[in-house]
């Protein structure tokens, strides 16, 4: 009868399906898009995405760059007269995806990392390979399929889990994420890298440049691993949920360059050309993140994170995360009650949810913290909130979740929320961000001298964009390296031409009190 049922459902599901060739691979495939209904889709989330990473980045030179070198790997590919979309984010985070309609993405992190344009080719290769392997059509067809037949979610967590799978089935059928954020197969991720391979040795790329930038990740978990005492996992980087064998497409790519024709490139020069003056890290209009500080310079105020945080900056807000499973959320909001303290009590995090608030001043401005008591899953847990006036109506607050807190945690919280100062202009024109320029090395220099630091931190990051040994690697003379270094003017030359996110109720915080 199971499998009788299960049947039914799953003919069901491909209701709607239209079964087509793939162009690229050959294959027939089932997905509910046509092309037309693709690139509306595309047009459709673009906006969210760049909501999500901080918009497109300014510098016309380099986003001129990225379109340049993608509608070279577009025209060798299977689909040359398809309309492609490419935008570079203002994102320091390392990351590339794509959408349906053609609509690829890479960030200002991926650039910073890349060795050489041939790199870069490899990245935005694999993306396209997405697109014409139609794996964003068939992401988006399972996501249709999962939103639109909630029923048939619960009736399998029915068959499977129960009642309690039930009512999870249910759950998940009426959250289910955007098709862009939802993740590909193993299968797929093998064969974008075999698309992406073909790409680049059709464009005269090294096609064993895409390997080699899986091996810059692996040095950027390495590095990342090393900061935040956890440990390293060189293949969960931005391709976490599928992770890829590095291996595997060494061997491709390999195989590939043998097989070239003609000659194959890496073209540095362009690509250093590109990325000089290229804004570094954090963008200051968002935010900047100084090791366990946090630095605004636009809206005016900086703090710090209690000691052994690792911050993380968004849009919207700022997370930080601790070794020992503690989260810190900082963001912005309206109040709509008289005072911060009343705010506490009856506007958030929820109504009748905070046990207890006290009232007092922060840097000359009316504050409070208080204890909350909020739901976390299936446990109880206490949380430690705080508000800060910032005129108009606005505050800015804190919240603080731990597997447990006690005194000396609640001191060490309640100290970061009143770490937050406000800054002048004078203050904030401190802090213009960082950039990459390049540099050809001459004898006796070294990366300390040439980026004016100390920061352990920040020399690693210059080796690791720079493919020098991270335990105190120097580049060789002649070389030409990309330094880290304060944005000129606060203005970066080419410009001129955090696992649980959100407020208490989005980290799945629910208030436990009379109003809840």
């Amino acid at each position: 009868m199971k499998r009788i049922l299960l049947s039914l459902l799953i003919s069901a599901a491909l209701v709607g399906c239209t079964q087509v060739r793939n162009p690229a691979t050959g294959e027939l495939q089932y997905t509910t898009l046509s092309q037309e209904d693709e690139l509306r889709l595309g047009l459709q989330e673009h906006p969210k995405v760049l909501a999500e990473f901080g918009d497109a980045y300014e510098g016309q030179r380099t986003a001129a760059y990225v379109q340049e070198v993608g509608q070279r790997l577009v025209a060798v590919s299977e689909l040359p007269e398809q309309q492609f979309t490419f935008t570079l984010l203002n994102s320091p985070v390392v990351n590339a995806f794509a959408l349906p309609g053609g609509y690829v993405y890479v960030t200002r992190g991926i650039l910073a990392l890349a060795a050489d344009e041939a790199e870069l080719a490899g990245v935005i290769a694999h993306e396209i390979g997405h697109v014409t392997g139609r794996h964003t059509a068939q992401r988006h067809t399972q996501s249709t399929v999962a939103q639109g037949t909630g029923m048939l979610g619960v009736l399998m967590g029915g068959l499977f889990g129960g009642e309690a799978g039930a009512r999870a089935a249910a759950q998940l059928a009426q959250a289910a994420a955007p098709a862009w954020v939802m993740s590909y197969s193993r299968e797929q991720e093998f064969e974008a890298d075999e698309l992406g391979i073909r790409y680049l040795t059709r464009a005269g790329y090294d096609p064993r440049a895409m390997a080699s930038f899986l091996g810059r990740l692996q040095g950027q978990a390495q590095l990342e691993a090393a900061r935040t005492g956890r440990s390293a996992d060189p293949e969960q980087t931005i391709y976490a949920s599928h992770p890829r064998t590095l291996d595997r497409v060494a061997r491709a790519a390999q195989a590939a360059a043998e097989r070239a024709d003609g000659p194959i490139r890496r073209n540095r020069d362009a690509y250093l050309l590109a990325v000089d003056g290229m804004r570094y890290g954090d963008d200051p209009a968002e935010g900047l993140v100084l090791g366990r500080s946090f630095v605004h310079p636009g809206l005016g105020f900086r703090f710090d994170a209690p000691p052994g945080f690792t911050l993380a900056n968004s849009p919207t807000q700022v997370i930080g995360r601790s070794a020992d499973g503690a989260v810190m959320v900082f963001d912005g909001a309206q109040r709509s009650t008289p005072d911060v303290a009343s705010y506490l009590q009856r506007e958030w995090p929820g109504q009748g949810a905070t046990r207890a608030v006290w009232p007092g001043q922060i840097d000359g401005h009316a504050a409070a913290t208080g204890l909350a008591v909020g739901r976390v899953g299936n446990q109880v847990r206490q949380v430690l909130v705080g508000a800060i006036d910032a005129a108009d109506a606005k505050v800015w607050r804190f919240q603080f979740v731990a597997p447990q807190l006690d005194q000396r945690s609640v001191g060490t919280y309640q100290a970061a929320i009143e770490s937050f100062r406000f800054l002048s202009p004078a203050e904030a024109a401190r802090y213009p961000g960082q950039m990459i320029r390049v540099h050809e090395v001459r004898p006796g220099e070294r990366l300390e001298t040439l980026m004016g630091t100390s920061d352990a931190d920040l020399l690693a990051e210059a080796r690791l964009i720079n493919g020098l040994p991270l335990d105190g690697g120097q580049p060789e003379p002649g070389q030409r390296v990309k330094l880290i270094v304060p944005a000129t003017g606060g203005t970066p030359v080419a410009e001129a031409g955090p696992e649980a996110e959100g407020s208490v109720d989005q980290l799945g915080v629910e208030p436990v009190g009379p109003g809840a």
